[in-house]
């Protein structure tokens, strides 16, 4: 598979996602994504909106057998009710043990604020728990000032750290395929392409999106 960001803005623009406002992003690349047959994916932070932005896409998409993580409780058992053919696991990802694994595609929507935890502490368990050939999506905020100026709440404190770890782990405050490739390259990942998650619902990128890379090796 190519690079997915090819083309991509006139599809997003000219197509919408009835659900919550939400935008045809990830549903999109899931249909980009290559597997053959049952697919078992992981699913991360699934509870926000009750599994509207990930997992009824995964059922509904893919078919998956899902296994979802939500810390929070009410959410995991609104998970529950919502997605009663999914296993719902409440409980904290660092202290996950992939039982259920390894998964033909893990996906990562905790939230924004904690994307640095995503790339630093979490990237390795996650590619060590995938089959070669399997795909981990997660979403990262890639241009901080996009995002803050679609954020005029974003705590100094907040920007700052984000800054910071955008810094630190890709050089630059905007990361781009290019980017991320480098950053990525020692790992077991390789970068496919970085996708905003609300472009087909706004004209231009809010700075947040999915990147999107797959297993290549162990």
């Amino acid at each position: 598979m190519g690079d997915m960001t090819a083309g991509i803005r006139s599809v997003f623009l000219d197509e919408r996602d009835a659900q919550e406002g939400q935008t045809i992003a990830f549903p999109w690349i899931l249909r980009e994504l290559n597997f053959n047959g049952k697919i078992r994916a992981l699913d991360v932070g699934a509870g926000g909106f009750v599994g509207k932005n990930t997992t009824i896409h995964l059922l509904e998409v893919l078919g998956a057998d899902v296994v979802a993580i939500e810390l929070d409780g009410p959410r995991a058992s609104a998970l529950r009710d919502a997605y009663p053919g999914i296993n719902v696991i409440q409980g904290d990802i660092n202290e996950y043990e992939y039982e259920e694994g390894p998964f033909d595609l893990i996906v990562s929507d905790l939230d924004s604020s904690l994307v640095s935890l995503t790339m630093t502490k979490l990237l390795n368990p996650f590619a060590a728990n995938l089959k070669i050939g399997g795909y981990f999506i997660t979403l990262i905020v890639y241009d901080l000032a996009a995002y803050r100026g679609e954020n005029p709440l974003l705590a100094a404190s907040g920007e700052k750290r984000q800054a910071e770890f955008l810094r630190e782990f890709y050089g630059t405050t905007r990361v781009g395929v290019d980017t991320a490739r480098r950053a990525l390259r020692d790992s077991q990942l390789r970068v496919i392409g970085i996708i905003d998650k609300f472009l087909g619902h706004h004209a231009r990128g809010l700075g947040v999106g999915w990147l999107v890379t797959q297993k290549v090796r162990d």
